[in-house]
């Protein structure tokens, strides 16, 4: 068998990781995907999904199965060259690749390995576009001061929608006040504003959060006016 046919035949044997991939690939906030990343993801989902078809197969009784094969394939597709592709086992593994790719990306958008890990003691890590979605969770609540340092702007507002968190981020505020960073100036307001900022030049703070503890009281007396949102704010 020659290389092309080796291609072909892998491809075909793991189309049902290629969807599943495909499926996280839509429903999950991430970096952009190299080509490495693609080949390996895809042939660890389709792994995935032939277990789990395995374990249906071997442990769920055939009467509530009533599936048209009566013989486990894969390892026999992959390991031996000479062995006739199942297609009715692919077909079969493609269309429960759907319901895996599901699955997979809540677990991956609800960071339960992180959280394992964390209940666990093995690791305190969180991954960093989760930090970023983390703090924009319910965003409609939201009432933002964002600090462009580079253009030594200051938006005042409250969040609308923000993007997934990547390279650039995006994000949409409505009743916004604009002011001069360095020296407070207000400048103008408007309904609405879109933002796009690189990770380097970007600072915001949420005042419209509460505090975890108890704030002595001259820090909560003399906070920045900044953190008001009457329309006299001066900065």
């Amino acid at each position: 068998m020659n290389l092309s046919e080796f291609a072909f035949r892998m491809i075909l044997i793991f189309i049902p990781g290629l969807i599943a991939f495909n499926i996280v690939d839509k429903l999950t906030f991430h970096k952009e995907a190299t080509t490495q990343n693609i080949i390996s993801n895809s042939l660890t989902y389709g792994f995935i999904c032939y277990l789990v078809y395995y374990f249906f197969f071997n442990f769920i009784p055939s009467k509530f199965l009533h599936l048209p094969i009566s013989t486990f394939y894969f390892a026999e597709m992959l390991t031996n060259s000479q062995a006739k592709l199942n297609f009715q086992e692919i077909v079969l593994v493609t269309l429960l690749a759907v319901p895996i790719g599901l699955g997979l990306s809540a677990l991956i958008n609800h960071k339960v390995l992180y959280k394992m890990a964390n209940k666990l003691k093995i690791s305190d890590k969180v991954d960093d576009i989760g930090v970023w979605n983390t703090a924009f969770d319910s965003s409609s609540n939201h009432w933002v001061i964002i600090r462009d340092n580079q253009k030594d702007l200051i938006y005042q507002g409250w969040i609308e929608s923000v993007s997934d968190g990547l390279d650039i981020h995006d994000i949409l505020l409505r009743d916004v006040k604009v002011y001069r960073h360095s020296d407070g100036t207000y400048f103008y307001s408007v309904p609405r504003i879109y933002l796009a900022f690189s990770q380097d030049n970007l600072n915001i703070e949420f005042p419209s959060w509460e505090f975890t503890t108890t704030m002595n009281d001259d820090i909560i007396v003399n906070e920045p006016a900044l953190s008001s949102k009457k329309e006299d704010t001066q900065l």
